[in-house]
């Protein structure tokens, strides 16, 4: 089995770089449920188990991030916001 990576345009997926396959053949693709290849942030990794210690790390970074204001949409939104305005 061949791995071919691309990217959805909108429309359609798009190879990213050269196919070795006759024009019609049908493919399937596997999609991540997180929209983006490799593992899920945050996922477990099942070779490499967290320490008790390594875990309680992790749960209070996520709890930080997820309670942190979110980052400005626009560069003017960050200047505004530098320079002390709401």
């Amino acid at each position: 089995m061949n791995t071919i990576e691309a990217t959805f345009d909108g429309h359609a997926f798009v190879p990213t770089g050269p196919v070795n396959v006759p024009a019609g053949t049908r493919v399937m693709l596997s999609i991540p449920d997180h929209g983006y290849p490799g593992p899920q942030a945050g996922a477990p990794d099942p070779d490499n188990p967290l320490t008790p210690e390594e875990e309680a790390i992790w749960l209070e970074f996520m709890n930080s991030v997820r309670n942190s204001p979110s980052d400005p949409r626009t560069f003017d939104e960050y200047l505004r916001l530098e320079r002390g305005g709401v």
